[in-house]
């Protein structure tokens, strides 16, 4: 994965090279090739007003309030209690390859961030969390009680915003490649087949105190062809 402006636009191909004597020839099948234009992808879910919360719900319960408010999808979670709200009841297939993204503003004594590849039935999934402090890690839980594998320890961010700040959060999985950006930025990028599909979820974490968070501008795109 690099970073280079020198080419913004132009036409793919294929190439062969034969660095043998020319008594050696060379023969190679291509197939199945896919381009996808990620400037014209094919949204599936996009929640911007949470109107009723949204496919996420508003409500409360032990540990947790959730609300919609001036468009906004806030949650409130007292301390030492965890919250998970997955996106229901849109008519979605299970998400394979995709890219999920959202803005998150926490506040400080927790963190929140975003579920993808869930299973409601097993709780399996993949979490990207981030504290106020600019860390985040990413693991996968095979189920709702072994522990995670971590497949990103608590790392700095780079360009993570401060406490109260906005940070946008997107998350590209295609096959076992994940790639986690925050704010632009390159988070974290991992190999894990661990979970091909699934559904997504919108996360929070107290810790030694209450702890807000508001989640807006959620935006799921296929990367799957029709």
């Amino acid at each position: 994965q690099v970073q280079d402006p020198v080419l913004a636009s132009g036409y793919v191909g294929v190439s062969l090279s034969n660095y043998g004597s020319p008594s050696y020839d060379q023969h190679v099948v291509y197939e199945a090739m896919r381009v996808t234009d990620l400037n014209s992808p094919d949204i599936v879910y996009e929640e911007s007003e949470f109107a009723g919360g949204g496919c996420f719900g508003e409500g409360s319960g032990e540990g947790y309030q959730t609300s919609a408010l001036d468009g906004q999808y806030q949650v409130q979670v007292t301390a030492g209690n965890y919250f998970m709200a997955p996106c229901q009841d849109t008519g979605l297939e299970p998400l394979t390859d995709f890219i999920l993204e959202a803005d998150v503003v926490q506040q400080d004594a927790g963190n929140s961030g975003l579920a993808f590849r869930t299973n409601t039935d097993t709780g399996a999934m993949y979490a990207f969390l981030m504290d106020p402090a600019g860390y985040a890690t990413l693991v996968y839980y095979p189920n709702a009680t072994e522990s995670p594998t971590v497949l990103m320890d608590w790392t700095s961010v780079k360009g993570g915003a401060a406490v109260g700040e906005l940070n946008h959060i997107k998350v590209i999985a295609v096959g076992e490649t994940i790639l986690i950006y925050v704010n632009g930025s390159l988070a974290a990028e991992v190999q894990d087949g661990s979970a091909t599909s699934g559904g997504i979820a919108l996360i929070a974490r107290a810790s030694e105190a209450d702890f807000q968070t508001i989640f807006d501008n959620v935006k799921i795109t296929s990367l799957v062809v029709p």
